[in-house]
């Protein structure tokens, strides 16, 4: 570990061609070696939490582009709280899905980011949400069992029309997929949307869920947008 990282290298940190010869100094003793380096640098001062990624991180580029993974740990003025993300994933998704959250009382919390495309603007919203541990427990599961070269955590083996030959692969089509369980478990067929409907309509008549709760359990931008969804009976 190089803490920090500007203490080991006398380079002008701002400069990409030099930091890039630091880093394939790293790489070399990494490869004869078998070592992984940690490297703790800081955020520049100028951008504060405006900025993401590599336009957040101190000194050249060269030094975002140049490392494997990278794990940003910020926090609130004048609070305890920590959020621990992934900024940069070399063999894995880009977006951070996933991050740790300290709180104030020091209990780490996993929170999930959902990433919802609007169908009238189509543009991307993001929200972060507390992952429920039932939820996190079944993604240990599935990782455990995870295949041991696709990247999915979700996969299956299926017949592949076109190759006429047993294929695994990462669901494509989630709503085939749902039609399938439907037929198998021998009920009416019902789509991942339907879903939400339904869990709407539940928490409504039987939990008795404010609208604008509601609204926010939906993550919807309008109340019109959730009083559709309540016109939805409770069976299907």
């Amino acid at each position: 570990m190089l803490d920090p990282f500007i203490d080991f290298f006398s380079v002008n940190e701002n400069d990409n061609v030099e930091m890039r010869g630091v880093l394939r100094c790293l790489n070399m003793i990494k490869s004869k070696t078998g070592v992984a380096f940690i490297l703790v640098h800081h955020f520049t001062k100028s951008t504060g939490d405006r900025s993401e990624g590599r336009n957040r991180l101190r000194g050249a580029s060269s030094i975002f582009d140049g490392v494997d993974t990278v794990l940003e740990l910020t926090g609130k003025p004048y609070s305890s709280e920590r959020i621990l993300k992934f900024a940069k994933l070399r063999y894995a998704a880009d977006r951070s899905d996933i991050y740790l959250k300290r709180d104030a009382n020091l209990v780490h919390h996993v929170v999930s980011a959902l990433y919802t495309r609007k169908s009238g603007t189509r543009t991307i919203k993001t929200t972060h949400h507390e992952m429920p541990t039932l939820l996190y427990d079944a993604l240990q599961r599935r990782f455990k069992n995870r295949h041991s070269i696709l990247p999915y955590v979700f996969w299956h083996r299926f017949w592949d029309r076109k190759l006429k030959d047993w294929r695994e692969d990462g669901y494509k089509h989630l709503n085939k997929f749902t039609v399938r369980l439907c037929k198998r478990a021998k009920v009416p067929p019902f789509n991942l949307h339907q879903l939400r409907h339904l869990a709407a309509s539940i928490l409504k008549d039987k939990a008795d869920m404010s609208l604008a709760k509601l609204q926010r359990f939906l993550r919807h931008d309008h109340q019109r947008t959730t009083k559709s969804f309540n016109c939805i009976p409770s069976k299907f």
